[in-house]
C-alpha cells in the first residue's frame, strides 16, 4: 500500500502537469513568453488541472440505497450513534467489537445493514468512513478506536480494497486483534501464523481477481478458514446497487448479509472453543 502512495501521486503529476506544459508551449510559440512565464504557467495550469481531476474522481463515489439508510436508525435492539463521520452501532452484547473498513470509493453507509445485524447478534460495530472514501488514505484509523473504548475481544473486517488495507493494519498490529475477516479480499503481505483469519467471497464474484487471490494463499495465517457463498456477488456485502463488472447475484443482498453475520458469528464464537 506505501507502493500506491507514491505511485499514484506520481502519475496524476505525469497526467496533469505534463500536458500543462505541452499546452504553454503551444502557446508561446505565438506569444513568445519568458521562461519563467513559462514555468509559472505551467505549473499554474497543471495544479487547476489536477485539483480538478481529483474533485471529478474522488467526488464521483458510490453511494447507499435506501434499505442501507434505513439502517442507520437505531432500533429496540441496536442504538446507532454517530462519532464524527464514524458511526457506532451498538447492540446487546458487551464483550466483543468489530471494526469495518468499507471498500473503494463506497459510502461507509452502504454498509449500515450489515453491522445492525452483527450488533444485534452481539457483536458491537464501528463503521469507518474512510478520507475521500479510500480506505488507504484511514490506513490506522481503527487505532483510535481500540485506544479509545475497552472490549475483551477486537476484530477487524474490510470489504474489497477495505479488507486489503484491514489486512495491513492487521500484519503491522497483530496483538491488538483477536481476529481479521476479509469479504472478498485478501492479505498481501504475510500475516502473524497465529491470527485467526476469516476469507469470505462470493461465487458470483466477478470483481475481485480470482488468479490473485489464489496466489495470496501463502500470506493466509495457520489459523485461517475460507468460507465461498453459494449465489452471492461483489456487490451485496453492502447496499449499493449493481457494481460495474460484477457478477449477477442468485440471492439477494439481505440473504447474502445474513449468511455473512452467520459465518462472522461461527467464526469469533468459534476461535474461544
Amino acid at each position: 500500500m506505501g507502493f500506491l502512495r507514491i505511485v499514484i501521486p506520481l502519475a496524476a503529476a505525469l497526467l496533469t502537469f505534463g500536458p500543462a506544459a505541452l499546452l504553454v508551449g503551444w502557446i508561446d510559440r505565438k506569444k513568445k513568453f519568458s521562461r519563467e512565464k513559462r514555468v509559472f504557467f505551467s505549473f499554474l495550469l497543471g495544479l487547476a488541472l489536477f485539483v480538478g481531476g481529483g474533485f471529478a474522481y474522488f467526488g464521483n463515489y458510490i453511494r447507499g440505497d435506501a434499505d442501507a439508510y434505513e439502517a442507520l436508525r437505531s432500533t429496540s435492539d441496536v442504538a446507532v450513534t454517530k462519532l464524527g463521520e464514524d458511526y457506532l452501532f451498538d447492540g446487546p452484547g458487551t464483550e466483543r467489537a468489530l471494526i469495518f473498513y468499507p471498500g473503494a470509493k463506497i459510502e461507509a453507509e452502504a454498509y449500515a445493514p450489515l453491522m445492525q445485524q452483527l450488533a444485534g447478534s452481539g457483536i458491537d460495530c464501528f463503521l469507518l468512513n474512510m478520507p475521500l472514501h479510500m480506505a488507504f488514505l484511514g490506513r490506522e484509523r481503527a487505532g483510535a478506536y481500540l485506544d479509545s473504548y475497552n472490549y475483551n475481544e477486537w476484530y477487524l473486517c474490510g470489504h474489497s480494497l477495505g479488507g486489503a488495507v484491514a489486512a495491513f493494519y492487521a500484519e503491522e498490529h497483530p496483538e491488538q486483534l483477536s481476529g481479521l475477516i476479509l469479504l472478498a479480499a485478501y492479505p498481501a503481505k504475510p500475516l502473524d501464523g497465529e491470527l485467526p483469519l476469516l476469507l469470505m467471497y462470493g461465487d458470483q464474484d466477478r470483481v475481485m481477481r480470482q488468479d490473485v487471490y489464489e496466489e495470496n494463499r501463502e500470506n493466509w495465517s495457520c489459523r485461517s478458514t475460507e468460507v465461498i457463498l453459494p449465489g452471492a456477488n461483489h456487490a451485496q456485502f453492502g447496499n449499493y446497487g449493481k457494481q460495474r463488472g460484477d457478477g449477477a447475484a442468485q440471492i439477494g443482498a439481505k440473504e447474502q448479509q445474513t449468511r455473512t453475520t452467520e459465518e462472522i458469528l461461527r467464526f469469533i464464537y468459534g476461535i474461544a472453543q
